[in-house]
């Protein structure tokens, strides 16, 4: 736990980040088919990690609030924090994920992910505005992961007004918001059902609002007693089950009734669990994910979030799927060899990740919030 800019950065939460980002990464591995190994779709369970980026931006962003940061001085601090990195991912994902020529067409059984090149998709990628969109060659249009920063950018764009209306909100008004806010987003997720048609910026929009809503709960005095150990080993368990889950192990009467975990259970789950993680931290109790290797890794894991995809159907366009092979005599079955392939696919993306960070992500953040800061406000990190 450390001072930057008079907030308290919570390093639990760092060192969770990156979890969830692997989380997202195994889930890629099953539809890529990169690694081919069996039960796989056991890693269709990672999907939720999306879910808890949602709800831990808004707490980061409501935790470290500051009123002497203007509205220009945010956006620009976040257009610094996650625009640089995503454009260059963008261009290494194109020549992935697009064909410029008769190869690798749309429908292509070999190349199933490759699409015709199409500079509209290219400019709202670029832009961020996939999430505006409800079709998915729009939505997951130019690098297929970065439809969440066009949410996020909605985000960015609501927060400075969002502050100001819950800033001065007391304890009760609080815990009132969010128990409001988690009662109609269930009913119209489990009850209702929620309208096809709806872009993702609205639909995960009250995962970021919870975000903010427990940060201000934090601030208010508000603490949940229990031990980082139980909150990890709990988000363990619901990770295995939903994994069991994707796999059919436990039969189709099972997914109907586990389908509201995924659908609304999760956000919640990891509202909580970021609560209860803060408050132990805030608390002085330990925990291995304040580890410096994980704290290191969550640093990384917003580059590992926009290469992750592109080095997975990367390495199966040129490479294909692992198969068994004899090598000098011995034989080696193909899930030795995706396993290999696996240990050897996570190293790439973390090894793309760590350059990304350092040589682009970091480096432009620093210079862009660094002529925002001196443009629009005071300086220091919010």
């Amino acid at each position: 736990m450390e001072k930057r800019g008079g907030a308290t950065r919570l390093d639990s939460l760092t060192g969770l980040r990156w979890w969830a980002a692997f989380g997202v990464f195994l889930y890629h591995l099953a539809p890529s088919g990169a690694v081919g190994l069996r039960n796989q779709a056991f890693f269709l369970a990672g999907d939720s990690g999306v879910a808890f980026f949602f709800v831990l931006s808004g707490f980061v962003l409501a935790w470290s609030a500051r009123p002497h940061v203007g509205a220009k001085q945010f956006w620009w601090r976040r257009f610094a924090r996650i625009w640089p990195a995503h454009f260059v991912a963008l261009l290494l994902a194109i020549p992935v994920f697009y064909s410029f020529g008769s190869w690798g067409i749309e429908g292509s059984s070999a190349n199933w992910w490759v699409k015709p090149a199409d500079g509209n998709v290219f400019l709202v990628s670029a832009l961020l505005l996939q999430g505006f969109f409800v079709s998915p060659s729009y939505v997951f249009g130019g690098n297929p992961a970065a439809w969440t920063l066009s949410c996020e950018a909605l985000f960015y764009a609501l927060f400075p007004a969002l502050i100001l209306l819950v800033r001065n909100w007391n304890k009760r008004t609080v815990v009132v918001a969010t128990a409001l806010l988690v009662c109609f987003s269930g009913a119209v997720l489990l009850g209702i059902g929620l309208p096809a048609a709806l872009p993702p910026v609205l639909t995960q929009l009250w995962q970021f609002l919870l975000g903010v809503l427990v940060a201000m709960g934090l601030k208010r005095g508000i603490r949940m007693a229990l031990s980082p150990q139980l909150v990890v080993a709990g988000l363990l368990f619901l990770f295995v089950l939903s994994g069991v889950v994707a796999t059919g192990t436990l039969g189709e009467a099972a997914k109907k009734i586990l389908h509201p975990l995924n659908v609304f259970g999760f956000p919640v789950i990891y509202g909580l669990a970021i609560f209860a993680l803060a408050s132990a931290e805030l608390a002085g109790r330990n925990s291995f994910l304040r580890s410096r290797l994980l704290v290191k890794a969550g640093e990384w894991s917003y580059a590992f979030y926009l290469v992750h995809a592109t080095v997975l159907y990367g390495w199966r366009e040129l490479i294909g799927v692992p198969r068994e092979v004899t090598i000098r005599g011995v034989y080696v079955s193909s899930s030795v060899m995706g396993f290999v392939t696996f240990c050897l696919l996570f190293v790439l993306c973390v090894a793309a990740a760590g350059a990304l960070h350092t040589w682009v992500e970091k480096p432009c953040e620093k210079k862009i919030r660094a002529w925002a800061d001196n443009r629009y406000g005071k300086s220091g990190r919010s």
